[in-house]
């Protein structure tokens, strides 16, 4: 799994994110523009988050490992519980957009 998060990682380093300004989406004459820009641009933010989660998810990997080779209990503790609290954080941000309606 760890390799899975290191080839992710390099690959992110390629990775452009176009916004349009403000300015230049009022200025879009037709709906068929206004949706590309809208609906591209929800897909790169959902990127966004999806490469920092898995960035800071391996960031606290690594604090473990390290805590846990090098005998620091507390440390290793504290690390778990962060990467506990980041993956719980990840969840309660994304869930809102796979909620289903019952």
């Amino acid at each position: 799994m760890y390799s899975a998060l290191i080839e992710i990682e390099s690959c992110l380093a390629k990775v452009s994110y176009n916004f349009t300004t403000k300015d230049n989406f009022s200025h879009l004459k037709s709906i068929e523009e206004t949706q590309l820009i809208y609906w591209s641009e929800i897909v790169q933010r959902l990127h966004v988050f999806g490469a920092t989660t898995i960035l800071r998810l391996k960031k606290w990997y690594d604090a473990i490992d390290c805590n846990y080779k090098g005998k620091n209990y507390y440390g290793f503790c504290s690390a778990l519980r962060g990467l506990l609290e980041a993956s719980s954080d990840s969840f309660y941000s994304i869930s809102k957009i796979w909620k289903k309606d019952s």
